[in-house]
């Protein structure tokens, strides 16, 4: 099973977009799974507010764990993973056209009654697949 397959089928059942990245991806990265599964709890929905795709934000601390261990000066690989976020971000959207969970998704995330009718409508069962998918087949390609 690729990291991209475990991510999706860590979705859903139990795990947030942002969870099932960051814990399929981290490992082989130095994190434990235990760790990445709380360090990812809350970037899904948008961070709760329809912000950016928690699959986007997963993706983006998996490549900050793939610029390796903090080196003196910082900055070098620093700039690395800025290069690196801006090319996922840039392959995400021209496949999804945005990186928002809001236009995802097409309901405000942030507020209440955003999130239930997300909920009522199945949104994150129907759409949130696809996008966690993509930034696993993204990060795959990219590592």
């Amino acid at each position: 099973m690729t990291r991209s397959e475990q991510a999706l089928a860590m979705f859903g059942p139990g795990y947030s977009c942002s969870q099932a990245i960051v814990a399929s991806f981290g490992p082989s990265l130095g994190l434990d799974a235990d760790t990445a599964l709380r360090l990812a709890r809350g970037l899904g929905m948008g961070m709760a507010q329809g912000l950016t795709c928690g699959a986007v934000s997963g993706a983006m601390l998996v490549l900050g764990l793939a610029q390796g261990p903090r080196q003196e000066p910082e900055r070098g690989p620093r700039y690395a993973c800025y290069e690196a976020l801006t090319d996922f971000c840039q392959r995400f959207q021209d496949i999804h056209g945005s990186l928002a969970c809001r236009d995802l998704l097409g309901v405000d995330l942030g507020t209440p009654q955003g999130q239930k009718e997300a909920q009522e409508r199945g949104l994150f069962m129907s759409l949130c697949p696809q996008y966690v998918k993509s930034a696993g087949l993204i990060l795959e390609d990219m590592l």
